[in-house]
Formats: C-alpha cells, sequence, structure tokens
C-alpha cells in the first residue's frame, strides 16, 4: 500500500534558488521552495488500516530538489518497509506565486491533490511557518476533506495528513517527522 501525502521540506537559505530561478525573493512560494529543498531524514507514522487503532512507524528519507523550471518542486520520498523491502514515492508540488493554492501528488502513480491555503502563519522564535492546506478528495473510495499541516523550521519539517468524510470528524490518517541531513 502507498502512502502519499507530503509536502516539502529543507532551508534552501544557504544553497540559493534552483537553476534558472527569476521569482522575485520575497514572494510567499520563493520563501516555502526554499524553506523546503533539501535532503531530510525521519520517518513516516501512519493508521494501520487492517487495525485502525495500531500505528505503524517506518524510517524514511525524503529528498526534495528545484524542478528544471524552478515553478515547482520535486519530493522523492524512499520508506524502509522491512527486510529487503524498499518502497519509493515521487510528488510534484506546485504553489502559485502568492502562495494560496497548492498542488501536490504523485508524479507516477497517484493523482494530484489540488488545496487552498487555508491559514499561514510564522514563528519567529524558531525562525519557522506552518501552512494548513484543505482540499477535498477519495479516502477509502469516498469523498473526503484533506486537511496537510506543514510545519518548517530550519532544522526540521512536519507533515500531518487528516481525512474528514462527509459528516464525520477530522482524524488522522499519517505523520512525517523529519530533521535536516
Amino acid at each position: 500500500m502507498r502512502i502519499r501525502s507530503a509536502l516539502l521540506v529543507s532551508l534552501l537559505a544557504v544553497a540559493g534558488p534552483g537553476p534558472g530561478f527569476h521569482a522575485r525573493g520575497s514572494e510567499p512560494r520563493t520563501e516555502l521552495y526554499r524553506a523546503l529543498v533539501g535532503e531530510w531524514t525521519g520517518t513516516l507514522e501512519y493508521k494501520d488500516y487492517s487495525n485502525p487503532d495500531r500505528r505503524v512507524t517506518l524510517p524514511t528519507t525524503l529528498s526534495v530538489t528545484w524542478a528544471a523550471d524552478s515553478s515547482d518542486l520535486q519530493m522523492y520520498f524512499v520508506y524502509d518497509d522491512g527486510p529487503g523491502k524498499t518502497v519509493t514515492s515521487l510528488d510534484r508540488f506546485v504553489a502559485d506565486p502568492a502562495l494560496a493554492t497548492v498542488t501536490w501528488g504523485g508524479v507516477t502513480d497517484s493523482l494530484p491533490q489540488r488545496y487552498t491555503v487555508a491559514s499561514r502563519t510564522a514563528d519567529a522564535a524558531t525562525r519557522g511557518q506552518t501552512l494548513v492546506l484543505e482540499g477535498m478528495g477519495e479516502d477509502d473510495d469516498a469523498p473526503a476533506l484533506f486537511r496537510e499541516t506543514l510545519t518548517l523550521t530550519p532544522t526540521s519539517v512536519t507533515i500531518r495528513k487528516e481525512t474528514k468524510p462527509a459528516g464525520g470528524v477530522l482524524g488522522f490518517r499519517h505523520v512525517y517527522r523529519f530533521t535536516r541531513r
């Protein structure tokens, strides 16, 4: 079973923007992209669908790079799913310049999800930011609200996904916890 969610991570402030990058220096998308690009290591914790009261945790790495034209990011996830079993996932992350909408999803085996940026806050103490993305999609073959909460600092990123079926309550789907490599 493929676990997908993600939203990006790393602080490109040191490395600088990607090749061919021509965006204005302070636009919200540029700031977010700079915060996400890099190499990350951590875990993916997800709800076990065979036993919803149980959670599974897998070692996971994330590599976030600029796309060739620098208008979006490529997110490459690698999951260690037990001895001799490695699962990979490639996502494309595209935000509009004002950071009002985000399209995020699989390049090879899933459809991209369109989100509205519901909120964006900064934390001066941690030099971090939190984005809350919301969009409609399907979860377990039923319509559902998806909420992705991305919390970034210069050294860490957390991506939490929750879903809410029609008439239901918002519930945990999975969470990534990464630190910069």
